[in-house]
């Protein structure tokens, strides 16, 4: 947000050398928010390998906001005044990008097919082999890597650089990491900005399972709304007696968001195991959240000053 103000001063006749002054300020906010969507669509009839293709369509949307207080010149009565605001919006055309499809197998007809292959697509899972495995639970490193590629925190580029043992030292303060890890850069990035914690304070339990609080916890804790108020909002899980105090308020406001939902007996299984496929379906959905919601909740909270 920048804010002008400006002083205006003109003789009071013509002749006269006594000044008029006036003051009058400016506030305008600038937003730059780069848009990214997977589109699904079908392959020609030449390309039979597979069903359909992914393409990503990329594009910024340049936002300008501004609200003004200024001395009107054209009379001579000070309090007078022109105020006003408005708001303009010029939008690039999007770019395509054709996308990598996955040769799972193993996900043919599940439930979260088009979650698993969309997190394919954009990088967020990844793997050479022809299996999935949807229904194996998700590790706490698989997790780990799966968020912080969703919140894009660390370059691809930087990832697929070599690294050496010179370079990349196990954090000594869990001593169950080790630097030759496929997923030590991603738990360290999660540990540092605080988006996963430790299970106590020398292990991380890379191998261990993870339950849906403790990913929905971890969720709510990357988009930085674990401190939101409520203002009184309750969710309607029938188990809510099963959700431990510190899950209560993450699992309300992922719901809230549309991240997570009831089952058909009103429950959310907050201490289910979480399992590879539903993993996908999560941080698809939060991808969707930050694709859809949050770009509008920031343009119209404070760049349109409300």
């Amino acid at each position: 947000l920048i804010r002008h103000i400006i002083t205006y001063k003109r003789p009071k006749t013509a002749t006269s050398t006594v000044y008029i002054e006036n003051t009058g300020d400016i506030e305008y906010g600038v937003t730059n928010i780069k848009t990214k969507r997977v589109l699904e669509r079908l392959s020609q009839p030449s390309a039979i390998s597979f069903k359909e293709s992914y393409v990503l369509s990329e594009n910024e949307e340049n936002t300008v906001a501004y609200k003004y207080d200024l001395p009107n010149l054209k009379v001579t009565d000070v309090t007078k005044r022109k105020s006003g605001e408005g708001s303009y919006t010029m939008s690039t055309l999007p770019q395509l990008k054709p996308l990598p499809i996955p040769r799972y197998t193993d996900i043919t007809g599940y439930w979260a097919e088009g979650d698993i292959k969309k997190l394919f697509s954009l990088g967020v899972i990844s793997g050479e082999s022809s299996y999935y495995n949807p229904l194996i639970p998700i590790n706490r490193g698989e997790f780990a890597k799966a968020i912080i590629n969703a919140c894009g925190l660390i370059k691809e580029e930087t990832v697929a650089k070599p690294k050496t043992k010179a370079k990349i030292e196990p954090d000594i303060s869990y001593s169950d990491l080790k630097a030759d890890d496929p997923n030590y850069e991603f738990i360290q990035k999660a540990l540092t900005t605080g988006i996963m914690n430790g299970i106590d304070i020398n292990r991380f339990n890379p191998d261990g399972t993870l339950t849906k609080a403790q990913a929905v916890t971890t969720i709510v804790r990357a988009l930085g709304l674990e401190d939101m108020n409520l203002t009184g909002a309750r969710a309607p899980f029938m188990d809510e007696n099963t959700i431990s105090n510190w899950a209560k308020k993450s699992m309300t406001v992922a719901y809230d968001m549309g991240i997570i939902d009831v089952n058909e007996y009103g429950m959310v299984q907050p201490n289910k195991t979480l399992t590879r496929g539903e993993c996908a379906n999560l941080i698809n959905r939060f991808i969707t959240y930050l694709q859809e919601k949050i770009a509008t909740d920031y343009r119209e909270r404070i760049v349109n000053f409300r």
